[in-house]
């Protein structure tokens, strides 16, 4: 089954309060509440596209698909691609575990390799 799994990215990002996120970015009660619920029964492609907008992401990454057990799919099928690993780190939450100055270090480090990433290879 497809599925929006927009709870995931919100993690990722650190957001805290989804709900007030989504309210922020112009989602309506009724949109806001069942996109986090994950009981949205459609979402349109405005909705699809605003939220990947503002979450910097692709409508892949909003997307998981887990397999029905009683049917059979081929190795090759590409929706496979969409079956959610595990977070293995949670950033946000660990990185609020750490004392002070080696919060300062873990941010000056992340800035570094932001830096790295931006710049072109030769």
């Amino acid at each position: 089954m497809l599925k929006l799994d927009l709870r995931t990215v919100l993690r990722i990002r650190g957001i805290v309060q989804p709900y007030r996120f989504l309210r922020e970015q112009g989602f309506t009660h009724n949109i806001a509440q069942k996109l986090i619920s994950g009981k949205a029964r459609h979402c349109t492609y405005a909705h699809i596209e605003r939220l990947c907008k503002v979450l910097l992401c692709t409508p892949n990454d909003l997307m998981t698909w887990k397999p029905d057990k009683n049917e059979p799919y081929p190795d090759n099928l590409p929706l496979r691609a969409l079956m959610k690993k595990p977070q293995i780190f949670d950033v946000t939450e660990e990185t609020r575990k750490l004392p002070l100055e080696e919060m300062i270090h873990f941010q000056e480090k992340a800035a570094d390799w932001l830096k790295e990433e931006k710049t072109p290879h030769r």
